[in-house]
Order: structure tokens, then sequence, then C-alpha cells
């Protein structure tokens, strides 16, 4: 499913055949073991904001794997909080760019930056649920020596039933509606 409206691209897919495959459990490292039972993504670019959202609705086949969700960066990223920011060095050329993020759900998300040499496959533990959801916010941008960590956009949550509602404020406020069940995305941009 996908769309593009008022300024706003938007995909759902299921990921699910990506993490797992004909020999599933077969004992070697790539066929991995039986893991997930589904995986959701949701993708939003608001091209006039320029803002990211990723909503990933995840269902394991044990309550007991541990979930995860990495952003990989070149870039060590500056972390407060919920909030993270990837920005690039100036160059002689000028200011570079800027990806400003919180991360909404899980609601009591830890962020930990790791990587560097000798650890740039290394992933820590992560949590144990049957479902797990994530939701980052993320806005793109130049790069300023004065900004602060979190100004990622400012977003307002609601949960009901299967859809999650995610109000972005800003001089033109979009609120989406995102589906847990693999329906479309619906937006309203405006007040």
């Amino acid at each position: 499913r996908h769309g593009d409206t008022d300024g706003v691209s938007w995909v759902v897919a299921d990921l699910t055949p990506a993490y797992t495959n004909a020999a599933s459990g077969a004992g070697d490292f790539s066929a991995r073991s039986k893991r997930l039972r589904h995986y959701q993504r949701s993708f939003v670019f608001d091209r006039r904001a320029h803002v990211i959202v990723v909503h990933d609705r995840v269902t394991t086949e044990d309550a007991t794997f541990r979930q995860k969700w990495l952003l990989h960066s070149e870039l060590e990223p500056e972390l407060q909080g919920p909030h993270f920011r990837i920005a690039a060095p100036h160059t002689s050329s000028g200011p570079r760019g800027v990806l400003n993020g919180k991360v909404l759900l899980p609601e009591d998300a830890s962020l930990t930056a790791i990587g560097g040499p000798g650890l740039e496959y290394f992933v820590q533990p992560g949590r144990q649920a049957e479902v797990q959801e994530f939701l980052v916010v993320m806005r793109t941008g130049e790069w300023s020596a004065t900004e602060s960590i979190t100004p990622s956009p400012a977003a307002t949550l609601e949960t009901t039933g299967d859809t999650l509602t995610l109000t972005l404020d800003g001089d033109q406020p979009l609120t989406l509606h995102l589906p847990r069940n693999m329906g479309d995305i619906q937006l309203q941009r405006g007040r």
C-alpha cells in the first residue's frame, strides 16, 4: 500500500518475508530461526516540513525474543533522553545536513550509541515482548551550531484500537492515522 497526497508520500509494507525464509530453522546463521510472525512498517515523508515518520509493529513467535530498533549512521549521534541528533560537520564549502529525531514508542525507550572500531556490527540486547511497536519521528535540515538537540518535530500521539493518531505541529500541522493492520495511512493537513 502506498500513496502521495498533499506533499506527503507514504507506504505500508509487510516486511515479514525479509526476516523469514523457506530455510528458517535450518540451523545456520543465514537461515535464522523462526522468530517473527509479522513485521509491518509504515513510512511517511512530509516533503513540506522535511519530516520522516517510521512506525514498526513487530509480532514475534516467542515473547522472550528481544527486539530493538536500529538507526545506522556513519556519524556518531548526540543523545538526550528520547531525542537524537546526527549532524555532519561544516566543510570548507559550508554547512552540511542534520537529522533530529525523537523516539515516541516505546514510551520508555532507552537510546544508546554503539559502534566504532571493533563494534561495527555490535547490537545490545533489546526488549522482550510478543508484540512491540517502535515509532520514530525525524526532521532533516541544515546544520546549525546553535541548534539544540531537541528540535525534532513537536508531536502528540493517541492510540485508538487498531490505529495510532500522530499529530505533528508546525506551520502546517499534519495529522497521520497509522494503521496497525496493513491498512492505508490517512492524513489531514491543517487544524
